[in-house]
């Protein structure tokens, strides 16, 4: 039985090939952008966010609404 925690998503940035990750909501949004840098070797990922790229572009983060 799959774990009802764990999503399937695209993520892309210009000049790189798109992702495909398995996404823990259970684990910290830091922890998930960490690991996207990493797959993309990039430097600082303190200095990234994920946005949502499907209708209004907004910000996703840990805040419960």
């Amino acid at each position: 039985m799959p774990q009802q925690d764990i999503v399937k998503i695209a993520i892309q940035m210009p000049g790189a090939y798109p992702q495909l990750i398995q996404l823990d909501q259970k684990k910290p949004l830091s922890a998930v952008i960490k690991e996207v840098c990493d797959g993309w070797n990039l430097p600082g990922p303190d200095n990234y966010a994920l946005q949502n790229a499907d209708g209004v572009q907004t910000y996703i983060t840990e805040s419960v609404s």
